[in-house]
């Protein structure tokens, strides 16, 4: 683990706790109480810092957009990450039924072992996924610790040299 990027990694390892420790939910069985909530407790404990990281992040996004292009966009990037997020929320929802559809769901009854194992599926190994893909998707993540020390050093500079 590189020491200059700190938000990354700790981002990536804590998606990717999050997801491993999801993915075991997969082989719990209904009579496994106690273990299902250790595991929501090791998940949810692991998963808390990601939404917290992930709004630092957006932020040294916003000072890399002003050092880069010297113009102040924090409300416009802000806003578009607001947006980004509320519509993986709608898509995520929307898709968790069309898989419910696909594995054969009927409301208020008995479900079968495909349905049921989908539904499992569901709370386990297909987040997970996403959560190893989230994790790897940081090796290309640009902003180190030392590079946001640099660009906030440029930042002040030039917004002094606009007052005076």
């Amino acid at each position: 683990m590189q020491k200059n990027s700190i938000k990354k990694n700790t981002y990536a390892g804590f998606l990717t706790l999050s997801a491993v420790t999801i993915t075991l939910f997969y082989f719990l069985k209904p009579e496994n109480v106690i273990l299902i909530y250790l595991l929501n407790l090791v998940f949810s404990f692991s998963f808390g810092p990601v939404s917290v990281l992930q709004w630092a992040m957006y932020t040294d996004a916003a000072d890399y957009s002003e050092w880069k292009n010297k113009r102040r966009a924090t409300g416009l990037i802000m806003a578009a990450s607001l947006f980004a997020l509320k519509f993986g929320l709608t898509l995520g929802g929307a898709i968790v039924g069309w898989s419910l559809a696909l594995f054969g769901f009927v409301a208020n009854q008995a479900q079968s072992q495909e349905t049921l194992n989908g539904i499992i599926m569901l709370m386990s190994i297909i987040p997970a996924v996403f959560g190893l893909i989230g994790g790897a998707l940081m090796f290309f993540y640009p902003l180190t610790n030392k590079m946001m020390v640099k660009i906030e050093e440029e930042l002040i500079s030039r917004r002094t040299e606009q007052t005076v």
